[in-house]
């Protein structure tokens, strides 16, 4: 709850004894100030939506720890209560999302654990061309899972707690036109003595332009970026990116960002710095029956140890209905980890492959058979070594 806490310190600038920092700016107390006033006042319209849902997993972990040797293999149950509350009027739109994901192994009782995440956003027509954003989020979780889903490297259990917010505002210039200003703050700190806690802080000013009746999109964001660690480095990212969407159809577009991105890492009285690009490109496909999502995402990212690595990822998602009531789905990635500063030299590879069969028993009922085989190449070794994990699941989905 400390880094929960944090963020909201620094987005209302609360004071609390387990943690005082210099507050965030005046600029974005005064927008989470005017978005939870727009919040509270009244408006026509009026839609809630509260949606509860229950998800109940049984399965089967033959690699628990994803360690090369020694493999601990287990079955194991879960459970997954979320709640999701959505409220919309003609000025403002707001969104809660909050659940806990509670993990029990039938032996290894040692190895139990709990994700939770606690999640809010929201927009606010303040006028006809002025709008304002906001987003807060808080999750508790373990970095072995949650370092695999992020970037695709393994790293020992650690519990982790990270808490995110952000806001920002957009005026349009024209009907074709619009600039934003927009600031986040996040902080991640680890239970172990031997992760490096680290807080970032982004400001950001993207401007869109749209051209041939909206169906293309131009956007130039510039960037900058501070990540502050525990041990004294302060990373400082300078970035400018590009970015293209078109749609070819109701159901199918492309987005595409490339950037180039300038890192100046200070330690004590030293001071390295890097170049490296950056990219998000994708192409979507959305259907009643069939769709899917092909893409490549690279960016830099500060780890658990405090280092500075780039990550390079491939995914592609695919989903079909192969009658009424069942469905089949496939999720596939790659990632590719190095140290910035040795650009050519990969750290470690990572594969992930996800199919998965959904059967929808009733509107609000549906039964899922997953199957995961996840493999790391870690290249930092002499030797090339090969960590392997295959999961099982079978899981029922309640929507209430």
């Amino acid at each position: 709850m400390q880094t929960l806490i944090k963020v909201l310190n620094n987005i209302l600038g609360w004071k609390h004894p387990l943690y005082v920092r210099d507050h965030i700016s005046d600029y974005l107390l005064l927008a989470v100030c005017f978005l939870v006033c727009s919040f509270s006042s009244p408006a026509k319209a009026q839609n809630l939506n509260m949606i509860p849902s229950l998800e109940v997993t049984g399965g089967y972990n033959d690699n628990i720890l994803f360690n090369n040797t020694e493999a601990v293999a287990d079955y194991y149950t879960s459970l997954k209560p979320m709640l999701n509350i959505e409220m919309a009027t003609e000025r403002y739109d707001l969104n809660i999302v909050g659940y806990t994901e509670l993990y029990r192994y039938r032996d290894e009782n040692d190895l139990d654990y709990e994700t939770y995440r606690l999640g809010a956003n929201g927009r606010h027509q303040m006028t006809e061309r002025l709008s304002l954003s906001g987003e807060v989020t808080f999750i508790s979780d373990t970095t072995l899972e949650s370092e695999l889903e992020e970037t695709g490297r393994i790293v020992s259990r650690e519990d982790r707690e990270r808490g995110q917010g952000e806001t920002g505002l957009s005026f349009d210039l024209s009907e074709v036109s619009q600039i934003g200003l927009e600031y986040r703050y996040q902080s991640t700190e680890y239970e172990s003595d031997d992760r490096i806690d680290r807080v970032a802080h982004r400001f950001q000013i993207p401007y869109r332009q749209w051209f041939n009746d909206r169906l293309d999109q131009l956007t130039l964001q510039p960037s900058y970026t501070r990540t502050e660690t525990e041990d004294n480095r302060e990373i400082d990212y300078y970035k400018l990116s590009v970015g293209w969407t078109h749609v070819f159809s109701k159901t199918l577009r492309m987005r595409n960002f490339i950037g180039y991105q300038y890192t100046v890492t200070t330690s004590d009285d030293d001071q390295d710095s890097s170049r490296s690009g950056s990219a998000d490109l994708s192409i979507i496909q959305t259907g009643e029956l069939f769709s899917f999502r092909l893409g490549l995402r690279s960016n830099i990212y500060v780890d658990v140890d405090g280092s500075v690595d780039e990550v390079d990822r491939i995914y592609c998602r695919v989903k079909r209905n192969l009658t009424e009531k069942l469905s089949a789905q496939f999720y596939g990635s790659v990632y590719i980890n190095r140290p910035l500063e040795e650009y050519s030299s990969a750290d470690s590879v990572f594969y992930d492959l996800e199919p998965e069969l959904s059967y929808q028993i009733t509107e609000s009922h549906s039964l899922n058979t997953f199957y995961r085989y996840s493999y790391e190449v870690d290249q930092t070794v002499s030797e090339d070594q090969v960590s392997v994990r295959n999961v099982v699941e079978v899981y029922v989905l309640f929507r209430f």
